[in-house]
């Protein structure tokens, strides 16, 4: 179990989940939004949200390689079963930008994107990856490790903005909980938001 403490400079601990106990720390990381674990089992943080560094560590929290940029990050990255790392980041109320990196640190690529993007990726089932962004449009890559984008303008920001209000707790209706849980897990988050947009996409006007 992995968890982040952000007085202070910033250090990642990992805790057995059994005991509690402290295995070990890394005190050589910035303040950071989050841990997300590869399949591997390598960690990556971003350092500082208002602009730091992408970091992997080892599962014994050695750091492994940094990957530096200049923007604000408001939300922790995602991991393909390849192992590209995606994270958005911006500079502005009116600038995104998506990045794609390598499992060895390096820059895949790098896409400018038409508006603010304040979000994780998302990865469907079948691979496809949707970035809401702040001109009200949702953005699927087809194709993730070449930045392909081949959607813009089929869903309606409106119904995403809804949607995702009720997945992340807006209220606690329990209809509309019902209603959100799209795979049918019992839960509801993130997981089911591929699930809403194939249905938005198939469904006739």
């Amino acid at each position: 179990m992995y968890a982040v403490k952000n007085t202070g400079g910033g250090v990642l601990y990992c805790f057995d989940a059994m005991t509690g106990e402290e295995i070990w720390n890394q005190p050589d990381i910035g303040i950071a939004n989050g841990v997300t674990i590869g399949h591997d089992g390598t960690l990556y943080i971003i350092e500082s949200p208002s602009g730091g560094d992408l970091v992997a560590l080892s599962p014994d929290g050695e750091i492994l390689w940094e990957y530096p940029h200049a923007r604000q990050v408001k939300f922790p990255p995602i991991v393909d079963g390849d192992g590209t790392i995606y994270f958005c980041s911006f500079s502005s109320d009116v600038e995104g930008t998506m990045h794609a990196v390598r499992p060895d640190g390096t820059m895949l690529w790098e896409l400018d994107m038409p508006d603010n993007v304040r979000a994780s990726p998302t990865l469907g089932p079948d691979g496809t990856m949707y970035i809401p962004c702040g001109d009200r449009l949702l953005y699927a890559f087809k194709d993730p490790a070449k930045g392909d984008v081949t959607l813009d303008d089929l869903i309606d920001g409106d119904d995403v903005a809804a949607f995702l209000s009720v997945l992340f707790g807006a209220d606690n209706d329990p209809i509309k909980l019902f209603a959100a849980d799209m795979n049918g897990d019992g839960v509801v988050n993130v997981n089911d938001v591929p699930l809403f947009v194939e249905v938005l996409l198939t469904t006739p006007p």
